[in-house]
């Protein structure tokens, strides 16, 4: 209500007006009993600026400079133009209501909620001021602003090590460059370096193909670097190549460096297996003795030879290629039953295998001392030859007497 600026508990006099612009004294007065509550001020002030890449609510403070009355202060508010640079209601954030309701103390907030991301750099102002309300409040005439901010923080990049190069096996080497979150819409180019070594480091156009400075990010949050090694200069030779991370638009860069090596010898070879040869002792013809009133023939004594592998590749089958030798003869002397007498296979999961002499019954003159020799023979790529030669003695038999066909 309107005090018209009386006083409560003062007497005033009341002129009556009427036509012609003639007043006269009044002969009556007017008084009351209402309450002139005071009026309440209201101020709008800044809050904080809105971004819309990390979906950070902007805001304005409403204030009173007293508690705001019982039920409740709703105050008018609208938006300043700011020109063409300005923010726009539902482009550059969410259209706002054009009022603030204070239900206790003495201050409310306006929550300003950032549209999308447009994907360019820009910071465009926001600027309310107060409106006249119901009367229960005098607003302050002045305004104010915040940032509607499209434009993300700061990127943190780094680099590392993904791999040495081989110049033998043409082996890639690599590089990562790492962000800290993923890269913003239309990637993000980051600029590297060769951080120079000594005379041992790996030289660009010697060692390796010429590298372009800078790899971009095009989504996620890494990309690769890939060093390709020049042919062969067929020296054993490991250099380094390092490389820094350089300043650049949109990302900080780690001050870390990060280091590769160019290889330039071939792989090791797997290790092969050690092949050895040993005897069992030796054989005997058979003899003849007299049993049961006859001249019978006694058994022979039989023998082997023991090839055998070391533990390398003991998970596959080995074969392993010999000769034989020495005065006795296959097959009319002995017998080999069941190899061959030219190689032998050691099965997967096996460490040996045997070769049987076995004696046939001899006529009377192959029966005399013979020997028998195994000689391995080297299969290159395959194994190694320990112990290559083995032998043993064929002897002859006892015969005491002559047995009779």
């Amino acid at each position: 209500m309107d005090t018209l600026g009386l006083t409560e508990g003062q007497t005033y006099p009341l002129d009556l007006f009427y036509a012609e612009r003639h007043t006269t004294e009044a002969n009556f007065r007017v008084e009351t009993s209402i309450v002139l509550i005071p009026v309440t001020k209201a101020k709008i002030v800044a809050a904080g600026d809105a971004n819309k890449v990390t979906k950070q609510n902007g805001a304005f403070k409403v204030q009173l400079d007293k508690d705001a009355p019982a039920g409740g202060l709703t105050v008018n508010y609208e938006i300043v133009s700011s020109g063409t640079n300005g923010a726009q209601s539902d482009v550059d954030f969410t259209p706002l209501s054009g009022q603030v309701t204070i239900s206790a103390g003495k201050e409310a907030l306006i929550p300003v909620v950032p549209k999308g991301s447009l994907g360019v750099n820009a910071t465009k102002p926001l600027t309310l001021k107060l409106k006249a309300g119901d009367g229960r409040y005098e607003p302050d005439l002045a305004s104010a602003t915040i940032n509607i901010i499209d434009k993300a923080p700061a990127l943190v990049a780094k680099i590392v090590a993904a791999g040495d190069a081989n110049k033998v096996t043409k082996q890639n080497g690599a590089f990562k460059v790492q962000l800290d979150k993923d890269v913003p819409s239309g990637g993000l180019t980051i600029g590297y370096e060769i951080v120079p070594g000594g005379a041992n480091a790996a030289q660009s156009g010697v060692d390796f193909n010429p590298l372009s400075g800078q790899v971009t990010i095009a989504s996620g949050k890494e990309a690769v670097i890939t060093v390709t090694p020049k042919d062969t200069l067929k020296v054993d030779a490991a250099k380094p190549l390092t490389l820094k991370l350089k300043a650049g638009t949109g990302y900080q860069p780690d001050s870390a460096t990060a280091t590769i090596n160019i290889v330039d010898k071939a792989p090791a070879q797997p290790t092969l297996p050690t092949v050895s040869v040993s005897s069992g002792g030796d054989a005997q013809k058979h003899g003849s003795a007299i049993q049961g009133g006859q001249c019978r023939f006694t058994p022979a004594t039989n023998s082997f030879f023991t090839i055998t592998r070391t533990s390398e590749k003991s998970d596959q089958p080995l074969e392993v290629k010999f000769s034989i030798g020495g005065t006795a003869e296959l097959n009319n002397d002995y017998e080999m039953p069941g190899f061959s007498p030219s190689s032998v296979t050691i099965a997967a999961g096996q460490t040996s295998v045997k070769l049987p002499i076995n004696p046939k019954i001899a006529a009377g003159l192959r029966n005399k001392d013979m020997t028998i020799t195994v000689t391995l023979q080297e299969v290159g790529g395959q194994y190694r030859l320990g112990n290559s030669n083995a032998s043993l003695t064929l002897k002859k038999g006892d015969r005491t007497c002559a047995v009779q066909p």
